[in-house]
């Protein structure tokens, strides 16, 4: 995955890394780390308008990279860890706007999973 897909450190509140063992619904993540293409790991600096969070689809939890741009639309980047090693592997993007956003505007990743676009992304990581 090194190479076609982005792959991530996110670490939480309480300065842990996490993974897909111990993240859970609630918890904050503080920061991310981006692998470097020479190896190691680099800090990403968030943007303006750029958020972190989790969210869970089918009992997986995700961390979900969104960012409003200037048209209105959310990006967002989808991150799993199936082998709990803390290193979380993109597995979709996109872009969301009209049906796919909840009455708050939040994206609504139930509805982009319904379709099936977000179950074609996991053989990615298996």
């Amino acid at each position: 995955s090194r190479w076609n897909h982005e792959d991530m450190r996110f670490v939480l509140a309480d300065g842990t890394d996490a993974t897909g063992a111990n993240l859970m619904p609630g918890d904050v993540i503080t920061s991310a780390l981006e692998e470097s293409f020479w190896g190691g790991w680099r800090a990403e600096r968030l943007e303006p308008g750029e958020t972190l969070g989790i969210t869970e689809l089918d009992g997986a939890l995700y961390v979900v990279k969104t960012e409003l741009d200037r048209a209105g639309e959310t990006e967002f980047t989808l991150y799993r860890d199936d082998d709990a090693d803390g290193r979380w592997t993109e597995v979709a993007e996109g872009r969301a706007m009209g049906e796919f956003l909840d009455e708050t505007g939040a994206i609504d990743f139930a509805r982009i999973d319904d379709t099936g676009l977000i179950a074609d992304s996991y053989g990615i990581i298996a």
